[in-house]
């Protein structure tokens, strides 16, 4: 609606127009009908005429701000929220201003302060300025890391503006993230006060404060009771999980520490000391230096003839033009290197003669003011000797290598996610043999000798025969289970636990804890077939919000095992999400069948599974069934609305269709010995790359978890 008189100033003074700047009420109508046809840079210099006149008013200066902003004139943008800061402190928009371009150029954490400050101004006002800052402070936060604090910010803004609010949407999305730990996610918000303490005022004060997002002002609250309540849990958690919503990582681990050292519950202490760790930047206390090396190379024709020919480099099939950088080509080729030459075809796998891949390599020609060059791409320095010897057995010359620090990785998390080259003709069944020892001797036999900056240079094997020590090792553990989910391996660290002497993490009566209430990262421990079906939905339920994916598979498998739950939409999802998560392939296609089957007795259509199905076909390589299923969906569902539209996106992600709908190849062409390496497929190809979780690279890989919507 136009503005008058009546309508609040526009420069957040919080006053009416008639009782702020009603001398402006025709040039800020003026200005409302410029900003509305998008005449911004005329709006612009209207508003500066008017500053000459009428300088330092609110109105004028928040216009000024946003137009500027507008504009892509960031840096005037940024002096001017400054100005308008400066005369106005007070102001709810020269604070959201302020803050939203401290978090575009210093960083989320740093805009905190900020914008608390701006959300303390605007009381029950949430303006659209608001809005704004506190959307890109939580994209800032999230790009930096600090997860828990976007989440908390994307909460509150959620509860203010209700569920049809995008910002529900981002929370959701926020839940369901696979890269954060459960640990991590737990959905479970502030305790609430005992009765029956002196300082309960003083908490409830805390609890509120954070309840409108006044973080620091609830922080120092809280704080001030934590010598009066040094030994209440309740008080120490919630400090915790506040210095978390500020991005305060240091004063959370602390807190979380001091809270697991209380007498608590053991699963509560050891999943505190677990938080702990994920907050830290370095977790176990073990991470290593690795490198960008780049080599100059005088003779690049030499060096790619030798690499073609080589036994320990290889060059992958990623396409160079994916990685070209703004303002220089693209690489001419990608390479592996590998510690150890590839065993020939027949030869048997072990871990003693099984090449590793080493490190990734872009290898660039010669360009008008720069040599050719080989740049390899963190690079442990163990490995630095090896990748030397073999530049230059391959380009003889080389000219002076640069060394960068590239980042720092877990020595760890690297041992777990070991890339290997395999020989011609093996099979995924010999891989995961290999896989299995490989995990079973690093995570029994390597990691319990190896010394943790965590445990003050101790042996975790040390460390689990002492009392204090024993919670970190424990934690340590949770932070490695997440680990291998996140490369998708499966390992029973129950068997780590065992072998330290450790509690196992055993089996949860569900009876005695309410479901809703349990930690997520307890949800998976939880005995399924004790819980009454109602329950089962429930936990079912929130480990697909979270995406808790072990918890989602031992409830999904107790439910399609339950007729009591025939028809229910919670059930066919249940189907398509074990098809997916399951490691057998024949199990995967009895899931799909058994979805399809369950749609067509509720009535409905099964084009869904039909498409669900294509692409587990097409990594196996089954062509008639292939040619089946796409014969079927045109003749069966070619009526339906869009689904021959989502087949033919289907087939171009696979490779059949190119973009503008021709034809890359016959589904029908391709036989067992297609030069097509499909990633699952039975056809077996030289020189393929394995982790111990699965194919390496290409992408044909099946999503880790599949939510509604997905597809």
């Amino acid at each position: 609606m136009p503005i008058d008189a009546y309508s609040p100033c526009p420069g957040g003074t919080g006053k009416k127009i008639k009782f702020c700047c009603k001398d402006l009420l025709g040039d800020l109508q003026k200005i409302e009908r410029m900003l509305e046809a998008e005449q911004y840079m005329a709006c612009l210099a209207y508003v500066e005429r008017l500053e000459q006149s009428n300088p330092d008013r609110a109105c004028l200066l928040a216009t000024k701000t946003l137009l500027l902003r507008l504009t892509g004139r960031v840096d005037e943008a940024r002096l001017a929220a400054a100005a308008f800061l400066d005369k106005h402190p007070e102001n709810p928009l020269a604070l959201c201003d302020v803050a939203l371009m401290a978090a575009t150029k210093e960083g989320g954490k740093a805009a905190l302060p900020i914008l608390e400050k701006a959300i303390v101004a605007s009381e029950s006002a949430f303006s659209g300025r608001l809005y704004e800052a506190i959307s890109v402070v939580v994209q800032a936060l999230l790009s930096e890391g600090h997860f828990l604090a976007a989440r908390a910010l994307t909460l509150f803004q959620a509860s203010v503006l209700g569920h049809k609010d995008p910002s529900v949407e981002l929370l959701m999305r926020l839940n369901a993230a696979q890269g954060i730990s459960l640990v991590v996610k737990d959905g479970r918000g502030l305790q609430q006060c005992p009765d029956d303490v002196p300082w309960k005022a003083e908490f409830d004060e805390a609890f509120r404060l954070a309840s409108l997002a006044r973080f620091s002002q609830a922080e120092r609250t809280l704080a001030a009771l934590s010598d009066a309540a040094a030994q209440s849990p309740t008080v120490w958690r919630n400090l915790a999980k506040i210095r978390s919503w500020m991005a305060d990582n240091s004063g959370a681990i602390d807190a979380l520490r001091r809270y697991a050292a209380l007498d608590i519950n053991r699963d509560d202490a050891v999943e505190a000391e677990a938080l702990a760790l994920f907050l830290a930047e370095d977790p176990l206390g073990d991470q290593i230096d690795v490198f960008d090396v780049i080599y100059p190379i005088t003779d690049p024709g030499k060096l790619q003839a030798r690499f073609g020919a080589s036994y320990q480099v290889a060059e992958t099939p990623v396409d160079p033009r994916t990685l070209e950088q703004e303002g220089s080509p693209p690489p001419k080729s990608v390479y592996l290197f590998f510690d150890k030459p590839a065993p020939k075809s027949g030869e048997p796998l072990d871990l003693k003669t099984i090449p590793r891949v080493v490190c990734h390599a872009l290898f660039y020609g010669k360009e008008t003011d720069r040599a050719a060059r080989l740049e390899c791409v963190d690079l442990a320095e163990s490995d630095r000797p090896l990748i030397g010897e073999l530049v230059r057995e391959a380009g003889g010359e080389v000219g002076e290598e640069k060394v960068d620090v590239s980042g720092r990785i877990s020595r760890t998390r690297d041992m777990l996610n070991r890339e290997w080259r395999l020989s011609d003709g093996a099979t995924r069944e010999e891989f995961q043999k290999l896989a299995d020892a490989y995990l079973e001797d690093v995570l029994l036999r390597s990691w319990p000798e190896m010394p943790l900056g965590l445990l003050d240079g101790k042996t975790p094997r040390e460390a689990a025969r002492d009392g204090a020590a024993r919670r970190r090792v424990l934690a340590a553990i949770l932070v490695i289970d997440f680990w291998l989910e996140q490369s998708g391996a499966r390992f029973d660290t129950n068997r780590l636990r065992s072998e330290l002497g450790l509690p196992t993490l055993d089996t949860i009566d569900a009876s005695e804890t309410p479901i809703a209430a349990l930690p997520l990262v307890r949800l998976a421990r939880v005995d399924a077939a004790k819980l009454a079906d109602d329950e089962l939905l429930t936990g079912y339920r929130r480990a697909v919000s979270f995406g808790a994916q072990a918890a989602v598979e031992r409830f999904g498998r107790e439910m399609i095992a339950r007729e009591t739950l025939a028809g229910r939409e919670e059930r066919l999802q249940a189907y398509r999400l074990l098809s997916r998560m399951t490691d057998d392939p024949e199990e995967a296609l009895q899931m799909v069948e058994s979805g399809r089957q369950a749609a067509l007795q509720a009535g409905g259509s099964c084009a869904d599974w039909d498409l669900w199905e294509l692409p587990m076909r097409f990594e196996r390589m089954e062509v008639e069934e292939i040619d089946r299923l796409i014969d079927h969906i045109h003749g069966r569902h070619g009526t339906e609305p869009g689904i021959l539209q989502r087949l033919a996106h289907l087939l171009m992600q696979m490779g059949v269709l190119r973009p503008d709908g021709t034809l890359a190849f016959q589904p029908s062409a391709a036989r067992s010995g297609s030069p097509i390496a499909v990633p699952g497929g039975e056809a077996e190809d030289s020189g393929r790359l394995w982790t111990p979780d699965g194919v390496s690279g290409g992408g044909g890989e099946k999503p880790k978890l599949w939510t509604p919507g997905m597809d």
